[in-house]
């Protein structure tokens, strides 16, 4: 039998140098360990561009909401309901992502894109309706206020004991001349659900045939009896100013209230007008847009809070569920 032929130049090598392959052991390298990934570790650039997205394009949009319906749908409404439209129309969006990410993902829904997509959903819906209500809840309590009363008329030095309320129909705000004060002795309250409290604006000169036509209000400020109103400014002794009622739903309360005092002291109400007492009012009107700016400002700095919270809350999630899937 002959024996294998031993390659040139290497005659000299040991006889046991070569053996036969199936006793021979390929020697590989040893692996690798894996390395252990965690926490936030092991984040990738979408899971960053995706947190920065969620943060800011709902806020554009709770911040486009809110200015636009607070400070402009007195006289372009036109601009809030576009605003509103062109919102919902971002959610629609969202929610089409979400629900094709899900459905791309179906056999292992936690894939961290799908989380994104979620959350996104999530932070838009929020941004949406948060704007709605804290853009109407503005509009209502400090921005309409300042653009009725400013459509009306401001009167200064008015005489409440001498002056017709008929010919002040027109007013705003109204400055009462030095002296006058509100009549404690003849409030009245009228009870339908919450307590309509009035009581007379009246000079120091009380002229024959007086019509009580200014008067003060307040709700659940009193208790309905004589003697007991602790509305507006009662406190100060040099308020002077009165801040026109504009809410149409609450005139028909105040003026049975008004109608009540008439019957149980006496007196004359020709043409009632109601006010709330302050002690200056265009300064108050001032205070009214002080807190509507700053309503505006407080609400955007507790949607940039929660937007963050909720992309810090997604990017940990979403590490964790890439590692897992990984």
């Amino acid at each position: 039998m002959s024996m294998p032929s031993v390659p040139a130049g290497s005659r000299n090598l040991p006889e046991d140098f070569y053996e036969p392959a199936e006793y021979t052991e390929l020697i590989k390298p040893p692996k690798e360990a894996k390395k252990q990934k965690g926490g936030c570790s092991h984040l990738g650039g979408w899971d960053l561009v995706s947190a920065i997205a969620v943060v800011l394009i709902p806020f554009w949009i709770f911040t486009a909401e809110s200015w636009v319906i607070a400070f402009f749908h007195y006289k372009t409404a036109w601009a809030s309901w576009l605003v509103i439209l062109l919102g919902l129309a971002a959610v629609a969006l969202a929610a089409l992502f979400a629900l094709r990410s899900l459905a791309k993902e179906s056999g292992r829904v936690n894939y961290h894109q799908t989380v994104w997509a979620v959350v996104g959903l999530l932070a838009m819906l929020i941004a949406f309706f948060g704007g709605l209500h804290i853009g109407w809840q503005n509009y209502i309590k400090h921005v309409r206020p300042i653009y009725e009363l400013r459509d009306l008329n401001t009167y200064d030095a008015v005489d409440a004991s001498a002056a017709d309320g008929k010919a002040y129909m027109d007013a705003g705000v109204i400055t009462f001349k030095k002296g006058a004060h509100i009549d404690q002795s003849k409030s009245v309250g009228f009870m339908n659900l919450d307590m309509y409290c009035v009581a007379p604006i009246v000079s120091d000169t009380t002229p024959a045939n007086q019509s009580y036509d200014f008067w003060a209000i307040g709700m659940n400020c009193c208790t309905g009896a004589g003697n007991d109103f602790h509305c507006g400014s009662f406190t100060d002794k040099h308020a002077k100013g009165g801040i026109r009622l504009m809410d149409n739903t609450q005139f028909g309360f105040y003026k049975l209230a008004s109608q009540m005092a008439e019957t149980q002291y006496g007196i004359k109400v020709a043409h009632p007008l109601f006010f709330t007492w302050v002690s200056d009012g265009p300064e108050h009107l001032t205070d009214l847009e002080d807190k509507g700016d700053k309503f505006f400002w407080h609400s955007e700095i507790c949607m940039a809070i929660v937007l963050g919270v909720l992309a810090l809350m997604a990017l940990f999630v979403a590490s964790f569920v890439r590692n897992k899937s990984e």
